[in-house]
């Protein structure tokens, strides 16, 4: 964990000695833009909360630096991204974690094409609630397409592979994501975006595979140039089609909802406040997997 905050907090200062850099890259020559900022935070139900059982909480405390370069030749742009971020959780041993994500962006006209690979260390397996780690990465390929002024349509991939100690290999997994989104201006600041799921877990062991299902709506808007506020409602359902008869989840169902509040206002020339509310809520056909929990952060960025 020290090693990752040092790796932050040097990302934090290559920002400073670099200094400002212009917002758009001009012909032939690139530009970057960086911030970093600390956020604070409670999160309640971190583990699966059983029947009879109270679920542990914890306080958190997250730590990032992310970067974002372009670089425009004619009428193609190359845009590049990175973000490192690490996590302390105040309250559950060994529940820290730190996330690493890059990104290549290539945009000429009206199209737009991402490609985005991150890693996550030492997750917590919350399906079942035993305390059990794991390692996720994976990447996710996208297209976009501009209609109009705020009018667009986007599809994109994601293939996520979890990955066990071995003690617990059998719930090692491979997760392909579909997804189709369309986002509608309601006017020169406001929009509002929908979008259409579909998931496929593959698990070494048969009792963890699922088909998942879900659509989300979201509202984005930017009151001023200073204020952005994002919401997100997503519901989407689980089937876990390929259980044994016997096994507890034979012919199990779940329905997950999630609600995403994020505000981010600067409020002087390189600096700004963020706020981020992560709500879920959980219902299944196996009692013992009903559950909800919420994650709350806020803190401060800097912008260079």
């Amino acid at each position: 964990m020290r090693n990752i905050l040092r790796l932050v907090l040097c990302a934090g200062l290559l920002a400073v000695a670099l200094g400002p850099a212009d917002a758009i890259a001009q012909e032939g020559r690139g530009a970057w833009m960086f911030e970093t900022g600390a956020l604070g935070g409670y999160h309640s139900n971190f583990f699966f909360r059983g029947e009879g059982l109270t679920a542990p909480s914890t306080t958190m405390f997250n730590i990032y630096a992310n970067a974002e370069g372009e670089y425009r030749k004619g009428a193609n742009r190359y845009t590049f991204l990175f973000d490192v971020g690490a996590v302390r959780t105040g309250d559950i041993s060994s529940g820290d974690y730190y996330s690493l994500l890059s990104g290549l962006e290539f945009r000429r006209r009206s199209n737009r094409v991402t490609g985005e690979f991150f890693l996550m260390p030492n997750r917590v397996y919350d399906d079942e609630g035993d305390g059990v780690f794991f390692d996720s990465l994976g990447t996710e390929l996208q297209y976009r397409r501009v209609l109009g002024p705020g009018l667009w349509v986007r599809a994109d991939y994601g293939l996520e592979l979890w990955r066990f100690d071995p003690v617990d290999a059998e719930r090692d997994s491979t997760t392909h994501d579909l997804s189709g989104s369309v986002r509608v201006p309601l006017s020169e600041r406001v929009g509002v975006r929908g979008s259409f799921y579909y998931g496929i877990r593959i698990a070494e062991a048969e009792r963890y595979n699922f088909n998942s299902v879900g659509v989300a709506v979201a509202l984005e808007a930017q009151p001023t140039e200073r204020i952005q506020i994002f919401v997100r409602y997503k519901v989407r359902s689980r089937d876990y089609n390929d259980a044994s008869l016997g096994d507890n989840n034979y012919l199990r169902e779940d329905t997950v909802h999630d609600v995403v509040a994020n505000l981010r206002w600067l409020l002087g020339d390189r600096w700004g406040i963020r706020i981020e509310n992560f709500y879920r809520t959980g219902s299944s056909t196996r009692e013992d997997r009903n559950y909800s929990g919420n994650r709350l952060l806020a803190g401060a960025f800097l912008l260079f």
